[in-house]
């Protein structure tokens, strides 16, 4: 019961948070902001990178999930990531969202200035304790 408690008070954290979402497959969008949005969290959806590094540089989030490859015609996450931290520095938190499980691949994405990244298939209960450990600091 106490770590169901601890769960809770810590999922409360996640409430009125605001997400902003860069990917490319419009199902993946609409079933991360359904499950998020059951969270309390406010949740925008875009689906290129163009999109996402304007609203990233206008906009406060607390937090921006970029899928990495975004199509062929798109800005990708990386070209994402270099432009808007080129342009600002933020407080906003930047993870990338990857099929791209190597071990080369997570260093590529780290050492181009993500904060964090967490691989898909997403675990929905699994992503939400990253990203509550992510914005409770």
């Amino acid at each position: 019961m106490k770590r169901v408690m601890e769960n809770k008070i810590k999922e409360n954290v996640l409430v009125g948070k605001k997400v902003l979402l860069v990917e490319d497959d419009k199902t993946n969008c609409f079933l991360m902001e359904k499950l998020l949005k059951a969270k309390g969290i406010e949740i925008t959806c875009v689906m290129s990178g163009e999109e996402g590094l304007d609203l990233l540089l206008n906009n406060a989030y607390d937090l921006a999930l970029v899928d990495i490859n975004l199509g062929p015609n798109n800005m990708n996450g990386y070209e994402l990531i270099k432009a808007y931290k080129s342009a600002v520095k933020s407080s906003t938190v930047i993870v990338a969202l990857t099929a791209y499980a190597m071990e080369m691949d997570r260093e590529k994405i780290m050492q181009s200035g993500f904060d964090a990244f967490f691989t898909k298939p997403i675990n929905f209960n699994e992503f939400i304790a990253f990203i509550t450990g992510l914005v409770s600091g």
